[in-house]
């Protein structure tokens, strides 16, 4: 899956209405079971300290971007990245359930090797 494809997917069918934690915990899930753990923690803790800077980036990418996304997901994100605690708790969900990802991986090879 590209980059611009885990970018539309990631807020599809999510409740716009959705409380924030929500928002984040569905979006962590989708990130880890696409494999794009790394380059998601990696790009959110750069945009950290400019996350206001970036939302605005990606809203003045809208024209470019919106061939591929749809305008309103764009839009969605935008305001989501906007806020540094929704970023701080999204990473805090990537690095959860990619740690349970890992144990679930482990658990299997001890189950393995026990038989």
């Amino acid at each position: 899956m590209n980059r611009l494809q885990l970018l539309s997917n990631l807020i599809n069918d999510i409740p716009a209405d959705a409380d924030n934690s929500v928002q984040s915990e569905i979006m962590a899930s989708r990130i880890v079971e696409a494999g794009m753990s790394s380059f998601v923690i990696m790009m959110l803790e750069s945009i950290k300290p400019i996350s206001f800077i970036a939302s605005q980036a990606t809203l003045i990418a809208t024209p470019l971007l919106g061939s591929y996304i749809n305008p309103i997901q764009i839009e969605r994100f935008s305001k989501l990245i906007e806020n540094r605690e929704f970023i701080e708790r999204l990473l805090t969900k990537i690095e959860e359930k990619e740690r349970e990802k890992e144990n679930k991986k482990l658990e299997i090879i001890d189950d393995k090797q026990s038989k």
